[in-house]
């Protein structure tokens, strides 16, 4: 499955390309507030392009069972008539936001991001929180499942399922680190300095971006399964502190990677196939074996 990935990881090794930045500054962040926005409500603009114009528009959507990730190529109106939803109620409240002020990371306005600051936000913001809490998930679901899954047996499945949601989650981390990432920012260093565009022997960008977005994918319908079965990362009444505590996390694990994914699939991905397009436009590119 991530053949064309680990053909883009031997490449850049081959050409002795490294990791790309280190860690975030704060004061990088303090610049990076989102502006005032306007944000799309209009029947015919797509959950992905809403979200996109102001993230705050994410939690609006949640509050009517709208997973803005997996229903991210839908319009208002689909969604709408999908789920059965008032959408003169839904558009009002996406509007409304424009009327509150501004402050909080979920206004800062992602998609103006400069693309080397993007992506090392994603890596130290959200590839190092999968890093970070997976261990923690793994064992309060082993400990939970073990202890209680007489009360509660569908903390066996939850367990299985959040173990093949993490080892899902952490297989592309490590491909977009030291082979796609630092390929965009090769492609805008090369459009920046106007120098020729030698196209890889991998192909288009595309295929390792539509790879990883097939994984987000799945990901996604796992913790979709996984919440049901949580019913809404609510723990039991009789639950014991772990129970809850590992349900809490799975709620927190939940909103961080759609964030993730969001910023991926939805403004990354999108940047660096159209960069890649406007490069290959330009005269002096080199195409051999390119398809």
């Amino acid at each position: 499955m991530f053949f064309v990935i680990l053909q883009l990881i031997c490449i850049r090794q081959n050409q002795g390309s490294s990791h790309f930045p280190g860690p975030l500054g704060i004061r990088l962040l303090c610049r990076c507030v989102r502006k005032d926005i306007f944000i799309m409500t209009t029947q015919t603009a797509t959950i992905r392009e809403i979200v996109t114009a102001d993230y705050r528009a994410a939690k609006v959507l949640e509050d009517y069972g709208i997973d803005f990730c997996y229903s991210g190529n839908k319009t208002l109106e689909e969604i709408s008539l999908e789920q059965h939803l008032n959408n003169v109620v839904l558009e009002k409240a996406l509007a409304n936001l424009t009327k509150q002020p501004s402050g909080g990371v979920l206004q800062w306005n992602f998609k103006e991001w400069k693309t080397r600051f993007l992506i090392e936000y994603i890596t130290h913001t959200h590839h190092y929180y999968i890093r970070k809490v997976s261990p923690e998930l793994l064992r309060l679901g082993e400990r939970v499942s073990a202890a209680e899954s007489e009360r509660f047996p569908e903390t066996t499945d939850i367990h299985r399922r959040v173990i093949e949601l993490i080892n899902r989650s952490q297989q592309h981390l490590t491909s977009e680190e030291y082979a796609l990432f630092p390929y965009i920012l090769e492609m805008e260093a090369v459009r920046d300095s106007k120098r020729t565009f030698a196209a890889p022997e991998f192909g288009r960008v595309e295929k390792p971006v539509r790879a990883i977005e097939n994984e987000h994918m799945v990901c996604i319908g796992q913790l979709r399964s996984i919440r049901t079965l949580t019913s809404d990362f609510s723990a039991p009444h009789r639950a014991s502190q772990e129970h809850r505590s590992w349900y809490s996390l799975l709620r927190e694990f939940n909103a961080d990677l759609h964030l993730h994914i969001h910023l991926e699939n939805h403004i990354l991905f999108p940047r660096a196939i159209g960069l890649e397009t406007e490069l290959l436009q330009r005269k002096g590119v080199a195409l051999a074996g390119f398809n």
